[in-house]
């Protein structure tokens, strides 16, 4: 036996020895506050090669952000093509709240981690998961201010909200102050779209169809991608929560 193995078998031994020790009462090799990993959607492939089910170190995530002042909302447009404007890349991408441009990844060496460094702004949105994070710290944020960001990226709609939705007449007012009435916004048109534009305008208006795709719930596990997309614009056509009085129908 080496002097270090014996050294650590002592050590384990004298603390195994002490007073209404056993194992589950000693402290853990991770950090004590842990849970299950989160799905990673960090773009940053170091360190995530993990198991699945592996205990990791939660990370950190703060109510308070001295940042989020900085966050310009007329500057953010989420009707546009989910696509890094770095690398070009659609997979983990983050728009910035602060300038409106789209970025992949957040861990160190990644567009948006760079773009942090480099102008200095600090709030980002997944545009996969609604979550913000402060960068380059790497913290998550978590603050009711930030509602309103979410609900414009992916509205949400209830069963109650969608039953008064032919009752109610109220308009709603976008970022530039301009009023508008769910339901009834423009679709910009995309190199001649102006035919299906109507045709879309006429379905969102069909109340059985509509209500069903207001509602998220009813086709979440649906794998077409025809579905999920269609339910997106349907939903961004009622939504209230818009940060402009048009739809771009990328979609």
């Amino acid at each position: 036996m080496t002097a270090a193995a014996a050294h650590m078998r002592c050590t384990c031994v004298c603390v195994c020895a002490l007073p209404g020790a056993t194992r589950s009462t000693l402290p853990s090799l991770h950090t004590m506050s842990t849970s299950p990993r989160p799905v990673d959607d960090s773009g940053d492939s170091s360190g995530s090669d993990s198991e699945v089910g592996e205990v990791v170190p939660q990370p950190l995530a703060s109510t308070k952000c001295p940042y989020l002042p900085t966050c310009r909302r007329a500057l953010l447009d989420f009707d546009l093509d989910k696509r890094c404007s770095v690398t070009l890349s659609p997979h983990h991408v983050y728009a910035c709240c602060v300038c409106g441009k789209y970025f992949s990844g957040r861990g160190q060496r990644t567009p948006a981690y760079m773009h942090a460094l480099q102008a200095g702004h600090a709030v980002f949105l997944s545009l996969d998961s609604g979550r913000v994070y402060c960068l380059p710290d790497g913290y998550e944020v978590l603050d009711a201010s930030l509602t309103d960001i979410k609900q414009a990226l992916r509205p949400v709609f209830t069963r109650e909200r969608i039953a008064e939705l032919d009752a109610s007449s109220t308009l709603s007012t976008d970022v530039s102050g301009v009023n508008y009435l769910p339901g009834y916004v423009g679709l910009n048109n995309l190199k001649h779209t102006d035919a299906i534009n109507v045709v879309v305008q006429a379905l969102a208006h069909v109340t059985p169809l509509r209500d069903y795709f207001l509602l998220e719930e009813n086709y979440a596990g649906v794998p077409s991608q025809l579905v999920q997309r269609f339910g997106q614009l349907m939903r961004k056509l009622w939504s209230p929560w818009a940060f402009k009085a048009t739809v771009t129908p990328i979609e």
